[in-house]
């Protein structure tokens, strides 16, 4: 059983929250050692070879509300590059309070409140809303067919463009229909050495790591499943749910 308690690998939860989310109030709860359906990887220790590009020794986090996955992940970011003056809450709060909402408003996370949090910091920000060509939001119902307007017409434009922001060390942040709507991190990418998209991986950061025998913050997903399964449905105005996604970094 992963050891959360272990801050070298893991951001603590702040002291005195109430912990909602079954990731953070029972974490371990399915953990199943030796599991027979799914492999435990190191992927904390794991460093990048001639096929995988990953950013080292990132710590992970478990989001404590059932709508927080957004701001685990924008947390988790922020540690990344060094800054630990905020809490997972706290970031919530701050994107209610674009839309006027009070503190603990419980509500799901678009593009453009994650955006702007980061913008708002002072950092270099870009998602799919700036690349992203008009549609018919009627088309929505059939995702398969608007890929000519996608940020990313094919699995290649999306592979090529992964890898260039994790060997500049920046870590990907991603939303699709995942738990219905669900944020998560990019950090690795196997090419498994072949030319052939069919078998490469992504490397994911779960802030809701409950599904895979080992609860230690990271996932991993095929490619192409992943690229087809990348939009949302209930959460964004119909302008950002195909394949939503924002890189942020500090200007300096």
């Amino acid at each position: 059983m992963e050891n959360w308690a272990d801050e070298q690998r893991h951001i603590p939860v702040p002291e005195g929250y109430r912990l909602e989310s079954d990731a953070a109030a029972d974490p371990g709860a399915g953990d199943a050692e030796g599991s027979p359906y799914f492999c435990h990887l190191d992927f904390f220790n794991a460093v990048s070879t001639d096929r995988l590009t990953i950013l080292p020794r990132f710590r992970t986090y478990q989001q404590t509300r059932p709508y927080s996955c957004a701001s685990a992940v924008a947390l988790m970011v922020l540690e990344h590059f060094g800054r630990s003056d905020w809490e997972e809450l706290e970031i919530a709060d701050v994107m209610a309070s674009y839309h006027g909402l009070p503190p603990e408003t419980r509500r799901p996370v678009p593009v453009s409140d994650l955006a702007r949090f980061f913008l708002d910091l002072g950092w270099k920000v870009s998602s799919n809303v700036e690349y992203t060509k008009p549609f018919d939001a009627e088309e929505l119902t059939r995702p398969w067919l608007l890929s000519p307007y996608a940020s990313f017409p094919s699995e290649r434009h999306f592979s090529r463009f992964c890898r260039w922001c994790l060997r500049h060390n920046w870590p990907m942040m991603v939303e699709n229909i995942d738990w219905g709507g669900h944020w998560r991190l990019i950090v690795g990418y196997d090419t498994m050495g072949t030319e052939t998209l069919a078998d490469d991986v992504l490397i994911l950061v779960d802030p809701h790591d409950t599904a895979d025998h080992c609860q230690d913050g990271f996932v991993v997903e095929h490619l192409e499943k992943f690229f087809h399964t990348w939009y949302d449905i209930f959460v964004m105005e119909p302008h950002e749910r195909l394949q939503p996604w924002v890189v942020a970094y500090p200007s300096e």
